[in-house]
Order: C-alpha cells, then sequence, then structure tokens
C-alpha cells in the first residue's frame, strides 16, 4: 500500500508542476519573443554599420592587411583569410574572406 502512496503523491506533484509550466508559458514566450527581437535589432545596426568599416579598411596597403591564421575561409576555403574576415555573430564557427 505505501508504494501506490508513493506513487500517487509523485504523480500528483507532476501534476503541479505542469499547472504551474501552463501558467508561466505565455510569460516566458513573451520573454523570448523580446529577446529575439532585441537581438535581431542589434545585429541588423552591425549589419548596417559594417559597410562603413569596409570602405574604411579597403583603403589600407596590402602590406598592413591583417593575417587571421588558422582560419579558413567557409565559402571558398581560402587559409588563413588575409585582409577582412567576416564572423557570424550567432553561429559556432562560420567565417568568410573579404572576397566571398
Amino acid at each position: 500500500m505505501e508504494t501506490n502512496s508513493v506513487i500517487s503523491e509523485a504523480k500528483s506533484i507532476d501534476e503541479s508542476i505542469n499547472e504551474k509550466i501552463a501558467k508561466m508559458m505565455p510569460q516566458l514566450i513573451s520573454k523570448i519573443k523580446e529577446e529575439v527581437m532585441t537581438e535581431s535589432k542589434i545585429i541588423e545596426s552591425r549589419i548596417k554599420e559594417e559597410p562603413k568599416v569596409v570602405e574604411e579598411k579597403k583603403e589600407q596597403p596590402k602590406s598592413s592587411q591583417v593575417i587571421h591564421a588558422h582560419v579558413t575561409c567557409d565559402e571558398c576555403g581560402t587559409s588563413p583569410i588575409v585582409g577582412i574576415r567576416y564572423k557570424c555573430v550567432v553561429c559556432p564557427d562560420f567565417d568568410v574572406c573579404e572576397k566571398c
């Protein structure tokens, strides 16, 4: 009989947890949407600023270009990347050379 009591109590706790999660879901979804929108705006603003940086760096002579050792372009396979290196802000490993 004691086993049934423990099982019944576990089911009750499980139901209680599920009810609390169900009540919290709308708030969680709202928070996640807000965070995603904020992150999208940050990325969008970085993308808009990027062409200015590219133009300034293209004016530099070839001898002063940065060499990104141990970094391979994911589009053309160039390694190391010399010059401007474009890196994804949200991807774990994505790099592209300025030519691509």
